[in-house]
This record gives C-alpha cells, structure tokens and sequence, in this order.
C-alpha cells in the first residue's frame, strides 16, 4: 500500500453519477514511458485548442449519470496548473460567438455537439457538460454538497497510479432490481 497517495476525492461527482475516471495528464506525460510518447504533438494540439502547452494540464476528470429517461447526461472537468483564457480557446472547438446562461452560469456550446456546453468554474478549471447537467456537477464541486454514493467512494479510494475508474451501483439499484423481478 502507498502511504503516500492521495485519495481521489469526490469533488464534481454529482449524487446521481455512477462512474467517475480520471487521468493524471501530467503525470503521465512526466513518467518515463512517455518518452515514446508522441509529446511534441499533444503539445502543438493543447496550444492549439486550450491556449496552454501540455505540461500546464494536471488532470482530467469525467463523470457520468445513471441513466434516466432524457439524454445521458455527463460531464469532463479539465484542471490545469495554469489558469485558462476562455478567448484563447479554438473557436473549432467551443462557440465562443455564442455565450449563454444555465442555472446562472456563463456557458459556451461545444462545436458540433448539441447540448453540450463548456463553462469555466474557476481560472484553472474547465468544465464540459451536458446541459442538463452542468449545474448538478457545479453544486457537486461545493465544499458544503453532501455527497453521493460515488463521490463517498471517491473520497475514501486512494490512488497511486495515472488513471483511476470507479463505479457505483447504489444510485441505479432500484432500476436494476425493478428489472430483475
């Protein structure tokens, strides 16, 4: 066991998620290994469409909700060591012409992906969501949101490598017991 490691953590798991991922990016690109790693592109790729180089992304998180009877609804948060300049953003990427609101939230809509928005939640942190979900994810990143089934597990699972998964069944057990019977 890692006395070391750090515990995921249940930061941005909304109540309802089931799975949670994440990817240490720059852990991963600093391990020995990605020295085969094509870095000079993902850099190039990074710049192009975050405005930062690759070595400023620490993380990426994604969640996703049980499923219900709309659209799936999930989320992806990037976390980066430096903070992000919605302008430097590629407009290939995010509308930037087009600025809305959700739940008193300033969005932009992701490019060829209908209902689905990219909001900044703090200068080092993105998030891109499902529409119907941005604002369940956003209360989820909260210090004082109780917690969900997921982020519980989240926050009592230490991590010692680059990518981490999770899963719960306690949101969709009355689903699949419903279809058992």
């Amino acid at each position: 066991e890692n006395v070391n490691a750090q515990n995921l953590g249940g930061q941005y798991i909304p109540s309802d998620a089931i799975v949670v991922g994440e990817v240490k990016v720059a852990e991963t690109l600093a391990a020995p290994a990605a020295e085969m790693y094509p870095i000079e592109i993902f850099d190039a790729l990074s710049k192009q469409n975050l405005g930062v180089g690759v070595e400023a992304l620490q993380k990426v998180r994604f969640v996703v909700a049980a499923p219900g009877p709309g659209e799936p609804q999930f989320a992806a948060m990037l976390f980066s060591s430096m903070p992000l300049q919605i302008e430097k953003l590629s407009g290939e990427l995010v509308d930037l012409e087009s600025p809305s609101e959700i739940g008193g939230h300033e969005c932009y809509p992701i490019v060829d992906a209908p209902g689905v928005v990219l909001h900044q939640a703090n200068p080092k942190t993105l998030v891109i969501a499902s529409q119907g979900y941005l604002s369940a994810v956003l209360r989820a990143g909260e210090p004082s949101s109780p917690p969900g089934a997921l982020a519980e597990l989240a926050n009592d699972t230490p991590v010692s490598g680059n990518a981490t998964i999770l899963a719960a069944v306690t949101p969709i057990r009355p689903m699949a017991m419903g279809m058992v019977q």
